[in-house]
């Protein structure tokens, strides 16, 4: 267990925040884990007799602080919370706080985080302790728009002829804008363009221009409420073709998770605006069916087609986007997957700034692990990483 204390100071409340090293339950030491892990939780007092379980959640971005820069920056005493994800808010003087990734005390900081400046949640329930469900989904798309070759239908393919990846999910499913065939009496659940979004805008900053997916995906996610999956399941698992991806290390992780009354997804990409990376999305039952009920809410209000200054929304950060306005709780744990595409991670691995990095996928135990888009390399990763769990 790692122990994060905020200590008393001039009369104030001292609370621990215990955090379920997520790595010790995987059997090795992958990355280490952030305060804000899957597990974690606080014991806040409410009486003298009696005690509530809370759970430290991430507030929607646009509530919350910019890092701290140099002797100055904005005070994240009263948002609690810090727009970059996995920035934590710390005790600079008493009444002062910032947003930083680390807090160095040799620099002039306490480094404290009393209990006011914590982002709480009530939990409201636990998730299965015994045997998470989950309900594990990908999308084929056909028509992607790029003149370079996918090889997306070969991987999911072969995924189901091993019954590897979303395939060995208790449930699962694979959605797509063509009729296609994964196997034997397999074929994908076609969704049509009853909106005309499908074919609206491509992403402009990439070598292969591609259609934003957002169109596609908000006619799969009313596909996905139609499934039987969703209703016998505790967790709703979106999976990339080309992420190598192992469940039963991801149900380990689930296992007793904290929930909120509105439901919880995980912020899996630390140091950017928007953490939900969509290799690997995972979200309590309770969060899919906020998404999934405030779509047409949510297309009013959030602009995919402009998006933001990156481009056009993608599906992974209008979903984020969506449930963040429906109160969602947003918990961050950077160990669900290992994702080259994301920055903190190839940080963390000294490749900041390699984009063609490569994960040793014989050293790594994270439920799943991104990109790997061909055949070959995809079961490489697969068959070096499972040789880890024997």
């Amino acid at each position: 267990m790692g122990e994060y204390e905020c200590s008393q100071r001039d009369g104030r409340r001292s609370v621990r925040l215990w955090v379920g090293a997520l790595t010790a339950s995987l059997g090795a030491a992958v990355v280490g884990v952030t305060m804000v892990a899957t597990r974690s939780y606080v014991k806040a007092e409410v009486r003298a007799s009696m005690m509530k379980e809370q759970m430290v959640v991430q507030n929607a971005k646009e509530f919350c602080s910019e890092a701290w820069k140099g002797d100055k920056g904005e005070s994240c005493s009263a948002t609690k919370c810090c727009k970059t994800s996995g920035f934590q808010c710390f005790e600079k003087t008493p009444g002062v706080h910032g947003c930083l990734e680390e807090c160095h005390p040799n620099k002039g900081w306490t480094c404290l985080m009393p209990h006011d400046i914590v982002p709480l949640t009530e939990v409201k329930e636990h998730a299965n302790w015994r045997d998470p469900q989950l309900y594990c989904w990908a999308v084929y798309t056909g028509n992607t728009g790029a003149t370079k070759q996918s090889h997306e239908l070969e991987l999911l393919q072969q995924q189901f002829a091993r019954k590897v990846s979303l395939f060995s999910c208790e449930s699962h499913d694979v959605f797509s804008d063509v009729d296609a065939e994964i196997g034997p009496n397999y074929p994908t659940i076609k969704v049509d363009d009853v909106d005309n979004e499908f074919h609206v805008i491509k992403r402009k900053d990439t070598e292969n221009p591609s259609w934003v997916n957002t169109g596609l995906f908000k006619q799969v996610w009313r596909a996905m409420g139609m499934r039987e999956g969703t209703k016998r399941s505790d967790w709703v698992v979106k999976v990339d073709a080309d992420a190598v991806f192992v469940p039963n290390r991801l149900k380990t992780m689930m296992k007793g998770q904290a929930l909120s009354a509105t439901g919880v997804y995980i912020e899996n990409c630390k140091e950017v605006q928007w953490g939900l990376f969509g290799n690997l999305e995972v979200w309590s039952i309770q969060a899919f069916n906020a998404l999934l009920l405030n779509i047409d809410s949510c297309s009013e209000s959030i602009d995919w087609v402009t998006g933001t200054k990156w481009g056009p929304i993608g599906e992974d950060l209008f979903a984020q986007m969506c449930m963040d306005k429906q109160g969602v709780s947003k918990v961050q744990n950077f160990d669900v997957t290992t994702d080259a595409m994301c920055p903190g991670t190839r940080k963390r691995w000294g490749e900041k700034t390699n984009k063609k990095w490569k994960i040793p996928c014989d050293k790594v135990m994270t439920p799943a692990m991104h990109p790997f888009k061909k055949p070959e390399e995809y079961f490489s990763c697969l068959d070096a990483t499972l040789a880890l769990d024997s």
